[in-house]
């Protein structure tokens, strides 16, 4: 009997090394592409139902990481959730060190 026990924790033990294994080879890579500035608008509702919108600048790697990015940006400084957000590249500008985010305008 403390053979098949001792089986199945060794089963048990091999399935479990495997798993780690497989799951460490999947997906854990760094993402070495260049972080870029990106000028976005965020738009919300005010108390009154009127639309406004929260400018930011942010650092990422693509356009929709950088919407991403400028949503929980904007929503730091905006006093109403952020509905959603527009991006573009900030041209002629050098690749941003780290992740940042900037509030530059309210309306």
């Amino acid at each position: 009997m403390t053979a098949f026990v001792e089986t199945i924790y060794l089963r048990r033990f091999v399935a479990v090394l495997a798993t780690v294994w497989v799951v460490s080879l999947a997906g854990c890579q760094r993402d070495d592409r260049p972080l870029s500035r990106f000028s976005c608008r965020c738009t919300f509702l005010t108390d009154t139902d009127d639309t406004s919108e929260q400018r930011v600048e942010v650092c990422a790697t693509a356009t929709k990481e950088a919407c991403y990015e400028a949503e929980g940006c904007a929503q730091s400084a905006a006093p109403a959730p952020i509905q959603a957000c527009q991006c573009e590249p900030l041209s002629g500008s050098e690749p941003c060190p780290a992740k940042t985010c900037k509030v530059s305008e309210f309306r």
